[in-house]
Parts: C-alpha cells; sequence; structure tokens
C-alpha cells in the first residue's frame, strides 16, 4: 500500500512504510498484491486462544493494538478496548476513468472500487471517518497544486465527476466534483477503511494531456501563509528532525486579530496533508483535541525521512473553508 498513515488526537496520523505507485495504463489501474505493504509501528499477533484484552485506536491506525490502555503510537488519540484485533488485510482500489483518457477542460468521470486482494469479488465496505468514506487528495507532482474532495457511492462504485470548461460545478469546489484546466502529471491519494481492518491508502498516478502545467520548484522553508485578510503562523515545539514526535501549533489570525471561532470542517477544527517533496512520503493529519475554537490549532506529526514536505493545511471559518500552504524542511 503505501508508505504513510493518518495521524492525529481527534483525527489520525498516516505514516506508511512503503509508498505504490500503481500503474497508470490508460487511466487503468491495477494493482499488485505484493505492492500493497504498511509500516505505522510495530504490529503485535493475537492467537485464537489468547484471553488478552486488545486496545485499538478509534482511527484504527495500523501498529496501535495493543494489550495495555494508553495512547496511539501513530496518532496519540486513546486507545479503545475492542477485545477484537484488526485486520491485516491488504487492499487495493481498482481505478477507471470514463473516457479512458483525461483531458485539460474535458469532463469526465473517475471511478473508484475497494478491493480485497485477498479474494477480488468480495464488497468492500468501506466505514466513515471524519464523515467521509474515502478522502482523495489530487495534488500536481511539483505540489502546486492540491485539492480535497471526496468520492460518493452510486451503488456500484465511488464516483468523482470532473468538470469540463463549459460547465459548472454543481454546488462548490471541494466537494464530490473536480477540474482540470491544465494537462500534465498528478497523484491520487486515497485514504480510506474497510470494515474491521486498518487503514489503506493508495497512490495513483494520473496523467492529463493538454497543455502541461509550469512546473513551480518547492522553495525554501516557509512558515507563514497569508490571504484575505487571514495570517497563519506555524511553529514547532522542538527542531524539525526525522523519527521524532513533532507537535506542531498554527496560529490563526484575521485583520491583526486572533481567530476565536473556527467552525468544524469534516468532524475537526482542521486537515493538514504533508507531502515530501520527491511525493514518496503522505501524512493526514488531523489537530489534538482542545477546549478553544482558536486561535491555535494544535496538531502532532512524526516526519519519516529528512527533507522539505510541502503542507497543507485546510479550516473553515465563515462558512469558507480556506486551503493554506507551508514548506518545512526535515534533518
Amino acid at each position: 500500500m503505501m508508505k504513510i498513515r493518518t495521524l492525529a488526537t481527534i483525527g489520525i496520523a498516516l505514516l506508511y512504510g512503503s509508498i505504490i505507485i500503481t500503474s497508470c495504463g490508460g487511466q487503468n489501474e491495477d494493482h499488485d498484491e505484493a505492492d500493497h505493504e504498511h509500516e505505522h509501528g510495530h504490529d503485535r499477533d493475537y492467537g485464537d486462544g489468547d484471553h488478552t484484552h486488545i486496545y485499538t485506536c478509534p482511527m484504527k491506525c495500523e501498529g496501535s493494538q495493543s494489550d495495555q490502555p494508553g495512547e496511539c503510537p501513530v496518532c496519540g488519540m486513546e486507545l479503545e478496548h475492542s477485545d477484537e484485533p484488526l485486520e491485516h488485510g491488504s487492499y487495493h482500489i481498482d481505478f477507471r476513468s470514463d473516457p479512458e483518457k483525461l483531458a485539460a477542460s474535458a469532463s469526465n468521470t473517475l471511478s473508484f472500487n475497494p478491493k480485497n486482494n485477498k479474494d477480488e469479488n468480495a464488497l468492500v465496505p468501506l466505514e466513515l471517518r471524519h464523515e467521509k468514506k474515502i478522502h482523495l487528495i489530487i495534488v500536481s507532482t511539483d505540489l502546486a497544486y492540491f485539492e480535497h474532495i471526496h468520492p460518493e457511492y452510486n451503488g456500484v462504485n465511488y464516483q468523482i465527476r470532473v468538470v469540463g470548461k463549459d460547465e459548472a460545478f454543481t454546488k462548490e469546489r471541494g466537494m464530490n466534483e473536480t477540474e482540470f484546466t491544465e494537462g500534465g502529471d498528478y497523484l491520487m491519494f486515497l485514504d480510506y477503511v474497510p470494515t474491521d481492518a486498518t487503514g489503506q491508502l493508495d497512490k495513483i498516478p494520473l496523467s492529463v494531456s493538454g497543455p502541461p502545467r509550469t512546473d513551480t520548484p518547492l522553495g525554501s522553508q516557509r512558515m507563514s501563509w497569508a490571504a484575505d485578510g487571514y495570517a497563519l503562523e506555524l511553529s514547532a515545539d522542538r527542531d524539525l528532525v526525522v523519527n521524532a514526535s513533532i507537535e506542531l501549533t498554527i496560529h490563526i489570525t484575521l485583520d491583526g486579530e486572533p481567530v476565536t471561532d473556527l467552525d468544524n470542517y469534516l468532524g475537526a477544527l482542521a486537515h493538514m496533508v504533508v507531502i515530501s517533496e520527491d511525493t514518496e512520503e503522505y501524512l493526514h493529519v488531523h489537530p489534538m483535541e482542545s477546549a478553544t475554537d482558536g486561535p491555535d490549532v494544535m496538531l502532532h506529526t512524526n516526519f519519516p525521512k529528512a527533507g522539505k514536505y510541502k503542507v497543507f493545511m485546510q479550516f473553515n471559518h465563515d462558512g469558507v473553508v480556506r486551503t493554506t500552504d507551508f514548506v518545512l524542511g526535515v534533518m
């Protein structure tokens, strides 16, 4: 599967040990079972004869199961008593596009069908996680473009509508529709949880024909963002180093005044996606529990390797979801 998994205290931390890059021949994706791996910590085996109490992260982070109460080693959430170990099965998303080839400014339908590698014909029901069954992150390979949307189930598979040049979004951007106004190479990260199994993450490359995007370098470290009167400052409780538990704080102001009335966005005060410059590392981060609705949003994460990371943070204020971005250098 992938090299990351999600993390949060009110959400989750995604830290995959191995990212799978599926082939994109004609935008139809078949995944090799041998390519699906996870590395979210140290897994623990529970035999059928064991009567040990089992505690599991409510976000189903892989490696979170324990015979003692405590906190999830991946995302920091309080472990819940279950006595039912999670399945360590292997899953993948079967991807199709219609028409088969995507073109800039052209309409299309993207379909996603969860599959169990042990039984391709078995139904794979998905659980709600942060109000959605699949979180789909689309980025350009240079990480200059970002979108967070959610495929909807139509009774057969999960779908996204791609809006054409002369078409309009049914509701608004950021729901279950997208558009490609420029050609080039993109990546789709799909985050989902099969029932009674650990969380999964697929990475699927996407090629869009047409005038290509201009490649934009990541640039140097940038820990501030400002637009439309909002100013965000990102800070960390320690040096940004590999394999360390790091608490990130984002301070949000509007016209110089602290924002203390953030609205929930998909069940949390914010959503953060962190992707390494080479796109091999992916983290989906959610805030820790807070007694306030701003101006500070705290998130807990762990960087698996050194290098530069692009950070996309989304928050909801006055009914508008805003997407911000930062660049972090990890040693």
